[in-house]
């Protein structure tokens, strides 16, 4: 197939609104991600197209189901990631991990699918509450025997190479839960995931930071969906220290600086959540409001 037959496929049918990126971060991200919703509904954006990575994906779809706001929090006010995983109770992993982290090169050369998490618990959560793949909605995870991002959206599952070249994997979506946990798959803290397409096809997925767009690929949207830079707010819990790559290349970006608990910290206090969420709201809603050409709130 294509590349502008998959670009049609896969291009968000909404054309007015922002498109919105969620990045990867763990618990912050969750945290940070439902301060950008409250904010778009409290002034009734209409989103054009919303998607993350990692654990971007998980609030960005949440969102796009038509889950409320209230429920969202309460969601992530009541539960932490760790909450949806199991411990694979390797015990030895730990030391080989250590070795691999410490030695990064050979951390990103391996990337062991074996990880010291499942994420069984992650995936039966998001089948359970999203029934049917959202309109608008995407997620990408990592393929590093291909080397490419691969792509999961309503209209099924595409690859996507450094060079532009796209391939179509599977015209029909891929389960939900699937999805979301190949793109939360941080190698040797989770299990990678094995997608199978319709004609037998295996890939090997990680966490969709792993490609070459980072932690938050607002790059990916403007390529792979033709957008424009100022039609694109990315959060990114990351990258928050300026100067911010993001904003140096003209997207609206929210940054949450001054985090208040590390992206790793799988349970979070109740006031740290709140910081977040306070601070991440504050700066969506300016975002919003730049786009729609108001004054940003005081």
């Amino acid at each position: 197939m294509s590349q502008t037959t998959v670009l049609d496929l896969v291009k968000p049918g909404v054309s007015d609104g922002p498109h919105v990126v969620f990045g990867g971060g763990i618990s912050r991200a969750l945290v940070a991600n439902l301060g950008v919703v409250k904010a778009a509904r409290v002034q009734n954006v209409k989103i054009a197209s919303i998607g993350g990575i990692s654990a971007g994906a998980v609030m960005s779809l949440l969102y796009a189901a038509g889950v409320s706001t209230e429920e969202m929090e309460t969601l992530v006010m009541t539960h932490s990631l760790g909450d949806f995983m199991d411990n694979n109770h390797d015990f030895l992993h730990w030391p080989r991990l250590l070795w691999r982290v410490l030695n990064h090169r050979r951390y990103l050369k391996s990337l062991p699918s074996r990880g010291l998490y499942n994420t069984h618990k992650l995936g039966a959560f998001i089948d359970e509450r999203v029934k049917a793949w959202p309109e608008n909605y995407w997620t990408m995870a990592y393929s590093p025997r291909d080397e490419a991002q691969v792509i999961f959206s309503n209209k099924g599952v595409q690859m996507r190479y450094r060079d532009g070249r796209v391939e179509e994997v599977d015209s029909v979506p891929a389960p939900i839960g699937l999805a979301i946990r190949a793109t939360c798959a941080v190698p040797g803290f989770f299990d990678s995931i094995q997608f199978v397409s319709r004609s037998g096809r295996t890939i090997e997925l990680f966490d969709g930071f792993l490609s070459w767009d980072g932690y938050c690929p607002a790059p990916f949207v403007e390529e792979f969906f033709g957008v424009e830079r100022r039609a694109i707010v990315a959060c990114d819990v990351i990258r928050y220290k300026t100067p911010n790559r993001l904003l140096d290349k003209g997207y609206l970006a929210v940054l949450t600086p001054n985090p208040p608990f590390p992206a790793h910290t799988f349970h979070p206090t109740r006031d740290q959540k709140q910081a977040g969420l306070t601070e991440a709201f504050a700066q969506a809603h300016a975002a919003f409001a730049s786009m729609a050409g108001r004054p940003a709130p005081i």
